[in-house]
This record gives C-alpha cells, structure tokens and sequence, in this order.
C-alpha cells in the first residue's frame, strides 16, 4: 500500500515537472543593458548650445512561442526599453533630463540560421513617454524637459 502511494506520488511529480518544462521550453526572455551618451549640440537660430552627457540603457523582452513550423517559430512578443541620456546642461539656465521609454507588443516570426544565430521580424506597436529639451525663447532663454506620450 505504501510502495503503491508513494509509486503514485512519483508519477504526479514528474509529470508537473514535464509540464512545467514544457511552459519553459516556450517561451523566451532578453536581457541587455550598455551606457549612452550624446553629443554637444547648437539649436539652429539661437547661440544656446547644450552639451553633451552621458547615461545608461536597459532592455527586457519577452516571447512566448504560438506557433512552429520545423525550426521556424511565431510567436507573440513583448519589449521594455528604458533609455537615460542623462541631465541637460547648457550655456543658459537648464533644468532636467532627456529619456525615452517605450513598451511595443507584436508578433516575433524567427528563422535560425546556425544553433546560435536566428534572425527575426517584430512587425507591432506600443507606447512611448519621452522627456526632451524645450527651449523657451526671450531675453534670458531658458532649457527644461518637455514630456510626451504617444499610443
């Protein structure tokens, strides 16, 4: 009785294990981050000239497979990109910072080519919110940020 309980046990573990794997197996997920930086620039009609700076980006993406066909795979994908250029500083008074953040959904269709090389088309969509610089135009122009958001 006890050998048949714990026989039945056994079965029920490794059969979640096979399932969860399976969930595993399906699905994909990114990680990548790197510095970024941007150059001094004059804004055209003006003598106000903002400087470069330096900051940082990140990235996550994630795939869940729909769909395969021999070594080819559908699948429904989703990517976070978070990108920090770093403050805003100028030959006139500046306050904040420059950055762009956008969330896209869509469809990932990838083709491998070698065991570590596949390449991939995400047609798709999403939103955006960004942060740039405005100038405000007078006798003492002045710089700050400007955010927008766009579906």
């Amino acid at each position: 009785m006890r050998k048949r309980v714990l026989m039945g046990l056994l079965v029920v573990t490794l059969f979640c294990g096979a399932a969860w794997a399976q969930g595993i197996q399906n699905r994909d997920m990114s990680l990548s981050a790197g510095p970024s930086w941007t150059q001094s620039q004059t804004i055209g009609g003006t003598n106000v000239t903002l400087s470069g700076s330096k900051g940082w980006n990140a990235q996550s993406d994630f795939g869940y497979q729909v769909a395969r066909a021999g070594a080819v795979s559908l699948m429904v994908d989703v990517s976070f990109l978070f990108s920090n250029a770093g403050g805003l500083f100028a030959n006139v008074p500046a306050v904040g910072r420059s950055d762009f953040s956008p969330i896209t959904a869509g469809l990932r269709f990838m083709v491998p080519v070698h065991p570590r090389l596949s390449f991939y088309v995400v047609p798709g969509g999403g939103y955006v919110s960004a942060r740039s610089p405005v100038l405000t135009a007078g006798a003492s122009p002045t710089i700050s940020t400007d955010r927008k958001s766009v579906v």
